[in-house]
């Protein structure tokens, strides 16, 4: 099959020899996740797990992998990540019953070797068009080198575009959903004794906050532990307007909120990814407030920064798996199995979908872990991983971008959320579920869980439905991306502006930008595609969002939504009218679609592989689907342009005000009120009102993301600034506040909606 094969080992050194070989490798082999530890009886250990670090065999490897995607740009390569006893086909517990799903059809130990990682191979594909990934896991009953090499070998061929298969006794299996039946009597929730303890990670603030005040509320909960990244300021301080700045008084409200209701409340903050840490501090707990008897483990991180999982620094990756990898193994290490009720893990649809990791590989790769470690653990520990969907309310907010929508998915609401936890704590579903809300006319559970076929050609009406699962994994098929026909000078003026436009900002050579390959892969950030945006817009006179950029990322798809959505004002404003198509010609439908998470996430997400469609258009390019076709025509037709201005300065939070201001000859400055710096100080300033005011969508930042950073850059600035206004007077120079916006990688949650599924294979 292969003329060459080269044996890369993941230690120092490796890159000179990758840099050799890459160019004409046409196959990538990981089998770094079949190196399990064994137990005593030479069976694979279920802690056996590589963690991801820079220093550690599976960060190398990953490494490694970044390497040879960036340095082989054409990405025509096919990736096997192989495991060995991984999965669990054929188990499926009943409904009720706390059953040992930690074993497989046979009762094999899982090997949790390679699980961190094989959610990345799942959805590389829909990441990077040209390549094919997949994950394979191998029979553990096998021992025979030979045999197992066949296994891989066959794989290697494979064309059907499945993300994960997995071999018992001969069998190839596939993943599949599998619907749950509705519980049929009512069941009564769970009351904690007052001596119990819950103990919520993340749940300062989100979705563990919101879960916490729940089993409060509803389940008699009189002693809770929450714990977050930072600590809360001495409570004596509490009351300080220095110490305790907005988001932290939020936090604050809320624990003593909590305390009104009679609830005794500790805060930490605990380091998850520090065994002895996290190890210290259940016993403390336990030593001085009781048993912890029920566990919600919500704490998580994302990384808006490098979408693109070539871009991503292996120490962030490690950052953004930590609490999800270290911080479940410590904290249920730590923890009494026979003492737990119930321990829930929140994972996300993201770790399950392979469409909806694409842009947060690293956030994906946690959540499998999690999903994978529920199931390894079920026989001993009351444990349930939630792949919960998107939140409207809590969390991060409603996911709304073209990839999540087109699975059929629904957002919840927050009282659908709780419903399902409620579900969940009350009738044991399996170790993994999905509870899921759907629109019966996409919802396609075949795709969802690694079919390649995809969604139906014809959907049916949009009607809601209400469906949940435990499965794990999807595939797509990578297909090529569409590209605008060579014909007709409009298509090439604005493809070359375009291309240019990138170019210049990228700092790339003329031409050298690949017209199929996302703006992410060349290095593009946020700040530089906001950069690119401004120039699009001032060049075409045309309105784009902010997210453009980002639901068509490579320049052929933004080519194609641009001429299909403005054709009249980019002929006026590139001297020439777009060209018709020949009905005869077959062109392609591109699937616009971002990252989930990020609405919260932040900037920059790849897009999945388009699907390709016969569907002729007027412009002789592929049409975009999804964005606001028409709407450009619709302006035209009527003569109208629109025109934005907002502002928020001293004296005029907006600007009718500052129009008012400026025509009345009024002066902004004041006296700096006592509120400002926590004591009267006889200065006076142009001071804007709600200093700690702050748009984070403008930034494409989740609100929850960025408040507990808005008040640092204020503070530093609070310190280093005085007015220059001597008191009493009302002119002269004056010193206006600065804000400065940073923003950094914060907490996320998962994403699901209900009743329940489990986990079943076909053949």
């Amino acid at each position: 099959m292969f003329d060459d094969a080269t044996l890369l080992e993941a230690v120092p050194g490796a890159e000179s020899v990758l840099a050799q070989c890459i160019g004409r490798c046409s196959a990538w082999i990981d089998l770094t996740g079949m190196a399990a530890s064994t137990g005593g009886d030479g069976t694979p250990g279920a802690d056996a797990v590589d963690g991801i670090s820079e220093h550690r065999p599976s960060g190398r490897a990953l490494a490694l992998l970044q390497s040879a995607l960036d340095a082989k740009a054409s990405r025509d390569i096919r990736l096997l990540y192989v495991t060995q006893g991984l999965e669990t086909p054929g188990v499926s517990a009943p409904v009720g019953a706390h059953a040992p799903a930690a074993s497989g059809a046979d009762g094999e130990r899982v090997n949790l070797a390679g699980a961190a990682r094989a959610a990345l191979y799942r959805l590389l594909q829909s990441e990077y068009r040209g390549l094919t990934s997949c994950h394979a896991d191998l029979d553990p009953a096998v021992r025979e080198d030979a045999e197992l090499a066949a296994v891989i070998h066959r794989e290697l061929g494979d064309e059907s575009g499945e993300a994960e298969v997995c071999y018992r006794a001969g069998v190839r299996h596939a993943p599949v959903l599998e619907e749950s039946a509705p519980v049929a009597a009512r069941t009564v929730r769970p009351v904690f004794a007052d001596v119990e303890v819950l103990l919520v990670t993340g749940g300062t603030r989100g979705l563990g906050l919101l879960c916490a005040r729940h089993l409060v509320e509803h389940y008699g909960v009189r002693r809770l532990v929450l714990t977050g990244r930072e600590a809360l300021p001495p409570r004596a301080r509490w009351t300080d307007v220095d110490a305790c700045p907005p988001p932290v008084r939020e936090k604050i409200d809320a624990v003593l909120e909590l305390e009104a209701h009679g609830v005794e409340v500790r805060v930490l903050a605990l380091p998850l990814d520090r065994a002895d840490e996290v190890a210290a501090g259940i016993a403390t707990i336990e030593a001085t407030l009781g048993r912890v008897t029920g566990v919600i483990h919500a704490a998580g991180l994302v990384d808006t920064r490098n979408p693109a999982f070539v871009r991503k620094p292996v120490p962030d990756i490690a950052r953004v798996v930590s609490p999800k990898i270290e911080g479940t193994r410590n904290l249920l290490t730590a923890l009494d199995a026979r003492s737990l009720r119930f321990a829930v893990l929140f994972s996300s649809v993201s770790g399950a979908v392979p469409t909806l990791g694409v842009g947060q590989s690293d956030y994906a790769m946690g959540n499998a872990f999690m999903d994978y470690f529920a199931r390894a653990h079920a026989a001993d520990l009351p444990i349930t991983s939630v792949q919960w969907p998107s939140w409207q309310e809590a969390g991060f907010g409603e996911v709304t971008n073209q990839a999540y929508t087109d699975t059929g998915l629904l957002s919840i609401t927050n009282a659908e959320g709780l419903a399902f936890l409620d579900e969940i704590l009350a009738v044991w579903r399996g170790p993994v579920v999905m509870p899921v809300r759907v629109d019966a006319g996409l919802f396609d559970r075949g795709a969802a869980a690694g079919r390649a076929s995809g969604a139906p050609a014809v959907p049916a009406p949009r009607t809601p439905a209400t469906a949940a699962a435990t499965a794990p994994v999807t595939a797509s098929v990578p297909v090529a991306a569409p590209a605008p026909t060579a014909d007709g000078p409009l298509v090439r003026r604005l493809t070359d502006f375009l291309g240019g436009t990138f170019e210049g900002q990228l700092k790339l050579k003329p031409g050298q930008l690949d017209a199929e390959t996302s703006y992410a892969d060349y290095g593009a950030d946020s700040i530089l595609l906001a950069q690119v945006l401004q120039q699009i817009r001032q060049r075409l006179d045309v309105r784009l969002d902010p997210s453009t950029l980002l639901e068509y990322p490579t320049l052929s798809e933004l080519a194609t939504w641009l001429l299909n959505t403005y054709p009249t004002e980019i002929a006026a404003r590139l001297g020439d009218e777009p060209q018709r198509a020949r009905p005869d010609e077959e062109t392609a439908e591109g699937v616009d679609g971002k990252r989930p998470g990020a609405p919260e996430d932040g900037p920059l997400a790849a897009s999945p592989a388009p699907r390709r469609t016969r569907c002729p258009d007027r412009t002789g390019l592929p049409r975009a689907r999804g964005g606001c076709r028409g709407r450009g025509r619709r302006w035209a037709r009527h003569g109208r342009r629109v025109i934005g201005m907002a502002c928020r300065l001293p004296g005029a939070p907006d600007v009718d005000a500052y129009w008012d201001l400026l025509s009345q000859g009024r002066s902004a400055v004041r006296e700096v009120p006592t509120s400002r710096w926590g004591r009267p100080t006889g200065f006076y300033a142009g001071l804007i009102d709600d200093v700690f005011g702050f748009d984070p969508g403008y930034f494409m930042l989740h609100a929850e993301d960025a408040a507990p950073w808005i008040p640092r850059p204020w503070c530093c600035w609070r310190r280093a600034s005085r007015p220059s206004t001597t008191p009493g007077t009302g002119s002269g120079s004056w010193t206006a506040p600065v804000r400065v916006c940073t923003s950094a990688p914060a907490a996320a949650a998962g994403p699901t909606t209900p009743s329940s599924a489990r986990r079943a294979t076909r053949s």
